[in-house]
């Protein structure tokens, strides 16, 4: 009967291991390097833009809400008065 192996860790080779962490260290000084790029190339105008319509969309929002908790009220206070006609009607 023959033995069973398990399978053991690749080791890398010291030159190996050397540019791999080479290429790591390259790859987080590049993405380093892009986000502040591309945080340097937002301009005041458009960030004004982004934020002047976010706070639009935020009144809509608001106003829609409001409707929506007027309408429920609306509806609760109306079944309330149904019911209670009812139930004088029904005495």
């Amino acid at each position: 009967m023959s033995e069973i192996r398990t399978p053991q860790k690749a080791k890398l080779p010291s030159k190996a291991k050397s540019l791999l962490t080479k290429m790591t260290t390259g790859a987080v000084v590049l993405a380093g390097t892009v986000a502040t790029t591309v945080h340097a190339a937002l301009d005041q105008v458009a960030v004004d833009a982004i934020a002047t319509e976010v706070v639009a969309d935020a009144g809509i929002a608001a106003g829609a809400g409001f409707t929506v908790q007027a309408t429920v009220l609306a509806t609760s206070i109306g079944i309330g008065l149904i019911g209670r006609f009812v139930s004088k009607g029904a005495n």
